[in-house]
């Protein structure tokens, strides 16, 4: 049921158009907003701020199964991913990503990053 207090919660995500079974609650986007501010202080009067870029990417923690091979995932790029929130019901689908790291394997659900090299977008 969609609620306008609902935080977005990931629960599908799809890479390359493939659904990836996830451990719950694991897949996270950082650095969404694309920038971070700071503050610059002046020895006298106001202070000042700056602004930087700042990378994004999506982490998860997938279900190592079967059908997941690492090399296979190593060689992703210029993929498209999209998470969702079916409860809200929102969107948000990086189109431009690039396999950016893979944890440990043999101990259950395996952490899996990838850079986003475009502006994310939320539907």
């Amino acid at each position: 049921m969609s609620n306008d207090y609902s935080n977005f919660k990931v629960d599908s995500l799809k890479v390359g158009g493939v659904g990836w079974a996830i451990e719950d609650g694991s897949a996270t986007i950082e650095g969404a907003a694309r920038v971070t501010t700071s503050v610059v202080p002046s020895s006298d009067g106001p202070d000042f701020t700056k602004r930087s870029r700042v990378p994004t990417s999506i982490n998860a923690r997938i279900q190592f199964g079967p059908g997941i091979v690492p090399s296979d995932l190593a060689g992703m790029s210029g993929i498209q991913i999209v998470l969702q929130d079916k409860a809200a019901p929102r969107r948000c689908v990086a189109n431009n990503c690039v396999f950016a790291s893979m944890g440990r394997i043999g101990d259950g659900p395996v952490d899996v990053s990838f850079h986003v090299l475009e502006p994310l977008q939320w539907l």
